[in-house]
């Protein structure tokens, strides 16, 4: 049996969090809304249909340098 799933990012956007698809099925979903985002009615109807909500991991926009041996004495 295949899992049914759908991939999301949640961004906090001036206050505001919104939840943006990252999978084709989740852009699906948006678009059938008319929508960039996914909003909680939205995401409640996808669950109902039998999908499972994954939130992608939040990358850093930026490579943080790692300390070296002599730095952390």
């Amino acid at each position: 049996m295949t899992t049914k799933s759908i991939t999301v990012k949640v961004r906090n956007v001036y206050g505001n969090t919104l939840v943006y698809p990252v999978c084709v099925k989740a852009q699906i979903f948006a678009e059938i809304g008319n929508r960039e985002t996914l909003s909680p009615a939205m995401l409640n109807k996808i669950v109902q249909l039998g999908y499972t909500v994954i939130t992608a991991q939040a990358e850093l926009p930026f490579t943080l340098k790692q300390p070296t041996t002599e730095e952390l004495v």
